[in-house]
């Protein structure tokens, strides 16, 4: 029983022989050396991380239940659990000697926790982080930990007395961290597209590796400390030559995922968009089996488009497959004149698709990773897309990129997920209650399917196409409102910068980016024409224009000027 949803996570044991996946759908899969399945588990909700102990016979699990498990690796049985923690559980490290296993968690809980396996001691605490922690990586001789966070900083711990050794500032936020075998060295990859090597013991910067094009995900040695993966979501995993420190080999594949990665005796076991991992070098014995988990839903001129993790663009009410990419689909939108359908993918394609006829009549690429969102102009003469790597792109209806704005860092790709994921569950409860209805009886063999409805000539399953085309347009609405926080967040953060500039007082300025937009006030017209002013604004200048104007008017009348009002 392979994943039904990607592949989120990848651990291989050379010396036992094994290979652990895990994936969005909740399971843990072992494999066979050659690609055949062992064994399978099921959680109650998706994997994030999954690593096998130094001795080969335990998995340990993070769960986005907020629970960490260990399995038995001979058949997936279930034989610790610890947590419940305040929140999901992102990944899980065994420390060298297998006695100890730390696991990190989301914003909602940022304190590490480092669990005894082998002794009935005490967890250890690790608190400093002040967003998600990320990843985590034991010293070899088990008496450090480094770990990552979404507050810009590599951290390491003195586990003994749970004191923050250093503290490794990174210029975005670093999401993956590994610690070299022989302890000589740091590796974390962040958002910003670079991979940085640390030492331990200074906590100085040793170099920079620039080579990837968008946010680097993820970093892992090999058992002898010689090579080092580096994934990043230019769909590229790079393996560096730790002496070196140059590439010595790429691995590119349709539907390969760099979140993770292992090596392998063969090479290389990378995460997939399928029910596999990508192997290099490939199986040629073993065709792709992918997915069809729904990524993005659009609706509109009375169609409903769906696009997959197999990379299909879908008519789902005339069950017809308009386009295909090479990989997962993140975004599909539809021209307003109803005549073209733009879809975007993992590896920065678009695809431009007459949606009457089906017929391909572009295929594009952008730089910079991922393309999360797209939206038609209302003339529908052009189109503009959001990328991972925080670039908005306008594009002609002809597919013609035109120009590239960075808008910021990243454009939510956390919570964009976390609304895909959504989407994805209530796609499921549609599923199961279609075939609900189609199946039971309640009346002379009728299935519910076909019952008439207050003496009307409309089926259930007319109702839920309608349900469904309604559901589309709120998820849309939803995810609309997201990439529209991101962008508050970030004129709230401009705003923050300009009142800095204009001098205003500091008990302004400790006041979070966020708290300058979302404190439901009621304001005067003269300050809400400045609000409406300052999210307009293209930069600090603008801004502290705006501010320093504002302020003046308001001391002209007397007033005190608050930065709330703003």
């Amino acid at each position: 029983m392979v994943h039904r949803s990607p592949i989120t996570c990848v651990d291989h044991h050379l010396a036992a022989g094994v290979r652990i996946t895990g994936g969005y759908d909740g399971r843990v899969v072992a494999w066979h050396p050659d690609g055949r399945e062992r064994w399978t588990t099921e959680f109650d909700d998706l994997v994030n991380d999954v690593r096998i102990d130094p001795s080969g016979t335990r998995v340990a699990v993070a769960v986005a239940d907020r629970c960490a498990f260990v399995l038995d690796v001979r058949d997936g049985s279930r034989t610790r659990v610890f947590g419940p923690h305040g929140d999901d559980v992102n990944a899980v490290r065994w420390s060298h000697d297998g006695a100890q296993l730390a696991c990190v968690m989301d914003h909602l809980d940022t304190v590490v926790r480092v669990w005894p396996v082998t002794t009935d001691a005490e967890v250890r605490l690790l608190d400093g982080h002040k967003s998600g922690v990320f990843g985590a990586a034991f010293d070899p001789r088990g008496r450090r930990l480094a770990t990552v966070a979404e507050d810009t900083t590599a951290r390491i711990w003195d586990l003994a007395s749970g004191a923050v050794v250093h503290v490794l500032e990174h210029p975005g936020d670093p999401e993956a961290i590994d610690w070299s075998p022989d302890g000589s060295s740091i590796v974390t990859g962040c958002d910003d597209g670079i991979a940085r090597v640390w030492d331990p013991a200074t906590g100085a910067l040793v170099r920079e590796l620039t080579d990837a094009s968008a946010a680097v995900r993820f970093v892992r040695f090999d058992e002898a400390g010689a090579r080092v993966l580096v994934g990043a979501y230019d769909a590229t995993m790079r393996v560096y030559d730790c002496r070196t420190w140059s590439v010595v080999e790429t691995y590119r594949a349709p539907f390969q995922w760099e979140r993770a990665a292992a090596f392998t005796d063969r090479g290389v076991a990378i995460g997939s968009f399928g029910a596999e991992p990508v192997e290099h070098p490939a199986r040629v014995e073993r065709p792709f089996v992918p997915t069809y988990g729904i990524n993005a839903l659009t609706a509109a001129v009375g169609r409903l488009l769906v696009g997959r993790d197999d990379g299909a663009v879908v008519d789902v009410l005339d069950s017809r497959v308009l386009t295909r990419h090479d990989t997962i689909v993140n975004s599909v939108a539809i021209d307003p004149s109803g005549r073209t359908v733009a879809s975007g993918d993992y590896r920065g394609g678009v695809h431009l698709t007459a949606l009457d006829s089906s017929a391909q009549f572009v295929t594009r690429s952008a730089d910079g990773g991922p393309i999360n969102a797209i939206v038609w102009h209302p003339d529908a003469d052009r189109f503009f897309s959001g990328g991972y790597d925080g670039c908005i792109r306008t594009w002609t209806a002809e597919g013609t990129c035109t120009s590239t704005v960075e808008y910021a860092s990243r454009l939510g790709p956390g919570r964009i997920h976390h609304c895909m994921r959504w989407m994805g569950i209530c796609e499921r409860a549609f599923a199961q209650m279609c075939h609900r209805a189609a199946t039971r009886e309640i009346d002379q063999g009728q299935p519910a399917g076909q019952v008439k409805q207050g003496g009307a000539h409309r089926s259930a399953r007319s109702a839920v196409g309608e349900d469904r085309l309604a559901l589309a347009d709120e998820c849309r609405h939803a995810l609309l409102l997201v990439i529209g926080r991101e962008q508050r967040m970030e004129h709230a953060a401009l705003v923050a910068h300009a009142l800095g500039q204009a001098g205003l007082p500091r008990d302004i300025l400790e006041l979070q980016p966020a708290q300058i937009f979302e404190q439901p006030r009621a304001f005067g017209r003269r300050t809400v024409v400045a609000r409406d002013r300052l999210f307009a604004s293209e930069n600090v200048e603008q801004a502290v224009a705006v501010v320093v104007e504002h302020r003046d008017a308001a001391a002209a009348e007397g007033q005190r000027t608050r930065a709330v009002a703003f």
